[in-house]
C-alpha cells in the first residue's frame, strides 16, 4: 500500500489498509493465517505488551486452500462454527478468529490442569483425563481401537509405515481457550486412525495452544508442566495431565505420538518432545530438548525456553506402532514391528549435526 501511493497515506492508515486487505484474503482462503498483536498508537510509537488482560494476539484462520474470488470471501464473512471446534463443518471452511490474552491464557491453562490446586478445578482435571468432557475421545472401552477402513495403505508391505501429520487452527475455538485446543488435538488422532489408518500420529509443536512465543509474557512461562521420567528430575510426571491424557489415548489407539510439551524441569524450562509408544508407555528416561532456539520479532523464544541438553543420541527412540490391518486378517493385528525414530523440533532441522548424532 506504501508503494502503491508513493508513500503519501500516512503510516498508521497504511497498516489498517494493509491489515484490512489481508483479512479479506484470510476469509476467502487465500492464506492460511494472519497474526496480529498491535497497532501504532496515534503518535506513532508502537505500544509494547505486558500481562495484562488489554493485551490481546488475535489469529485468523482458514482451513481453505480455494483462489479467493469476492463470492467467496463474501461468503466466508458469514460463516459461523461451533465452540466445540467445528467439526460438524468439516466439509465447509473454517472460518474464524481466535483470540487470547497472556493473562487469561494462563488462568484457563491453570484451571484445566488444577496447579492452584482448586476444590472446583479438580472435577474439570479429572473429567478431562478420563475422557468424559464434552467433546472428548471416548477412551474408557476395552475392546481396542476401531479397524481403519481398507485404503490403499492396506496392500503396502509390512516394512512401510503410514504417519499422519496433524495441522491445527484455532478458528471456532472460545477466546483464551486452553482446553478447546486439547479436544480438537483428540479428535485429529482419533480421526487419523480410524479414518486413515495411521501408526504415528505427529501433532503440532507446542499443541496444546496458540503459538505464545511472539513476545515476552512472564505470565506464560506458567504453561510449562514437568515431565519427569528421569531420574534426575524430583517431580512426578503424574502432574502432566497432558502427557497423561495423551497415553490414554496412544493405548487406546495403539498408536505412537510424538508429543511436544512445555517443560519444567526444575527451575529449568525447555521445549520438549516425548515419545509416547502404542502401549501407552514413554519411550527412554529423558525427552528430546529443543537445541537451536530462535529469537527475533515474532519467535522471542529464548525468553521460554533453554536451549536442550539432548546429545548424542538423545532424539533417538525405538517403538513399536501397530502394524496395519491387511486384506485376509479379519482385523486381526499382528504382532508390532519395532522401528528406530529420529527427532528434531522445529529450528533444529536447520541444522545437520541434529541428524548426523
Amino acid at each position: 500500500w506504501i508503494s502503491q501511493t508513493g508513500g503519501k497515506i500516512p503510516h498508521k492508515r497504511a497498516i489498517q489498509k494493509a491489515r484490512s486487505f489481508v483479512e479479506a484474503q484470510v476469509r476467502s482462503g487465500a492464506c492460511l493465517g494472519l497474526v496480529h498483536t498491535t497497532l501504532p498508537s496515534s503518535n506513532g510509537q508502537t505500544s509494547r505488551s505486558s500481562c495484562s488482560s488489554s493485551t490481546t494476539t488475535t489469529i485468523m484462520s482458514s482451513s481453505s486452500s480455494s483462489s479467493p474470488t469476492t463470492r467467496a470471501a463474501k461468503k466466508a464473512k458469514t460463516t459461523t462454527t461451533k465452540n466445540d471446534g467445528g467439526d460438524n463443518n468439516r466439509n465447509k471452511n473454517i472460518v474464524g478468529v481466535y483470540r487470547y490474552t497472556p493473562q487469561a491464557l494462563a488462568a484457563s491453562f491453570a484451571e484445566l490442569t488444577n496447579t492452584d490446586n482448586n476444590a472446583g478445578g479438580e472435577q474439570l482435571r479429572e473429567s478431562y483425563l478420563q475422557g468424559t468432557l464434552d467433546g472428548s475421545v471416548d477412551t474408557t472401552t476395552t475392546n481396542g481401537p476401531p479397524d481403519p477402513p481398507q485404503t490403499k495403505n492396506d496392500n503396502a508391505d509390512d516394512s512401510s509405515v503410514v504417519v499422519a501429520a496433524v495441522q491445527l487452527t484455532g478458528a471456532g475455538l472460545p477466546s483464551s481457550s486452553i482446553l478447546g485446543y486439547c479436544l480438537r488435538a483428540e479428535r485429529a488422532i482419533a480421526k487419523a486412525v480410524t479414518e486413515h489408518g495411521a501408526q504415528i500420529v505427529l501433532l503440532p509443536e507446542l499443541w496444546s495452544g496458540p503459538y505464545f512465543c511472539q513476545t515476552q509474557q512472564a505470565c506464560l512461562q506458567s504453561l510449562a508442566l514437568p515431565i519427569g521420567n528421569d531420574d534426575k528430575n524430583d517431580d512426578n510426571q503424574n502432574d502432566n495431565i497432558l502427557l497423561q491424557r495423551m497415553q490414554h489415548l496412544a493405548q487406546h489407539y495403539q498408536v505412537v505420538l510424538p508429543l511436544s510439551l512445555y517443560e519444567r524441569a526444575h527451575n529449568t524450562l525447555f521445549n520438549s518432545l516425548v515419545m509416547i509408544d502404542s502401549d501407552g508407555t514413554i519411550v527412554g528416561t529423558t525427552p528430546y530438548r529443543k537445541s537451536h532456539i530462535p529469537d527475533g520479532p515474532g519467535y522471542q523464544e529464548k525468553f521460554y525456553f533453554s536451549p536442550g541438553d539432548s546429545a548424542g543420541a538423545g532424539g533417538v527412540f525405538d517403538v513399536t506402532p501397530r502394524r496395519r490391518r491387511h486384506v485376509g486378517h479379519n482385523g486381526h493385528h499382528p504382532p508390532h514391528n519395532s522401528l528406530r525414530l529420529g527427532v528434531a523440533i522445529c529450528w533444529d532441522q536447520w541444522f545437520p549435526e541434529t541428524a548426523r548424532s
